[in-house]
């Protein structure tokens, strides 16, 4: 089994649990925000108009297609050695200067 989970999501660690004592071979993908976020819905307004603002400080977090999730999954449940493991998957975005 794969579960997609999020990062940082007290209820979604708490499905994490849940997988872990059920009994069977599991795989943990563990994400924050997806890049489709950004194309509809209700962020959509704010990236067109160059600014989203959320209520989150300074943080920096990181952002992933759903398609690269989808490989991590078909790998996990195609591919041995991922059983009982947990896949961060992120994409880091750094900025450079000039």
């Amino acid at each position: 089994m794969v579960l997609l989970s999020g990062r940082g999501e007290s209820l979604a660690e708490a499905c994490e649990d849940i997988v872990r004592n059920c009994g069977i071979d599991f795989t943990l993908i563990r994400s924050s925000w997806f890049a489709q976020n950004f194309s509809g819905g209700y962020l959509y307004g704010p990236v067109l108009r160059s600014a989203i603002t959320l209520p989150a400080g300074q943080v920096q977090e990181s952002i992933i297609d759903v398609d690269e999730i989808a490989e991590v999954a078909v790998a996990a449940l195609t591919q041995t050695g991922h059983s009982g493991q947990l896949y961060e998957v992120a994409i880091r975005l750094t900025s450079h200067p000039g």
